[in-house]
């Protein structure tokens, strides 16, 4: 790693969204991924934030250029114009409490090779959303960082040939002896992964502390 310094630095896909809302009569493209989000409470707590990804030739650049603006380090962003980025289609109901959710395309994992531009970081945060992220790759951040945390949705979610999501894939158990913080997922209705109650932030606030 290099010599950067960050108080977070996060890892995952980036997720090109297509809401689906029953008062609109089309759906209406934003950013996702756990990355996005992580990276963007960071700045607005005055904390140094950078992200790892990898997106393809399809990846708006006025997300890029919008991210850079807040403060967030882009240097360990991989641009394939060769690959598709991950994108997600999400259909709400009619009262908005659940949605399906829908893979419609998939970036190439991240492997760690991937990783050796990331500046050191007091703190990383694994924020997988289509099994983009293994267990090597987990145990080499590990050694990087005095707190790892962990969201595993995007390791639990499995899809059939139609991209819907449905729970559960099989999981790499170890990761959970690397980490200090993760999101209790686990805890969750299983259906929750494909149709979730509309609070879009509970999956950043809802964790617990575990002591490797």
């Amino acid at each position: 790693m290099e010599g950067n310094l960050f108080d977070v630095a996060v890892v995952g896909h980036f997720s090109v969204d297509n809401i689906i809302l029953p008062s609109r009569p089309h759906g209406f493209m934003m950013l996702g991924g756990g990355v996005t989000y992580v990276s963007l409470i960071t700045r607005r707590l005055d904390g140094r934030a950078s992200i790892t990804s990898k997106v393809g030739g399809d990846f708006p650049k006025a997300y890029l250029w919008w991210l850079r603006e807040e403060g967030i380090d882009l240097t360990s962003v991989i641009e394939n114009e060769s690959e598709a980025s991950t994108r997600f289609e999400l259909e709400y109901s009619n009262d908005l409490s659940e949605r399906k959710l829908r893979l419609k395309a998939k970036a190439s994992p991240i492997t760690v090779n991937d990783l050796k531009k990331m500046g050191h970081s007091k703190t990383l945060h694994v924020a997988p959303i289509a099994g983009e992220i293994d267990y090597e790759v987990v145990d080499y951040l590990r050694k990087q960082t005095g707190v790892l945390s962990f969201d595993p949705q995007g390791l639990l979610r499995a899809f059939d040939e139609e991209g819907n999501v449905h729970c559960c894939a099989p999981t790499d158990r170890r990761l959970l002896s690397l980490v200090n913080v993760y999101s209790p997922l686990l805890k969750r209705r299983p259906h929750s992964l494909a149709r979730q109650k509309r609070n879009p932030l509970s999956k950043l606030f809802t964790t617990s502390a575990s002591k490797t």
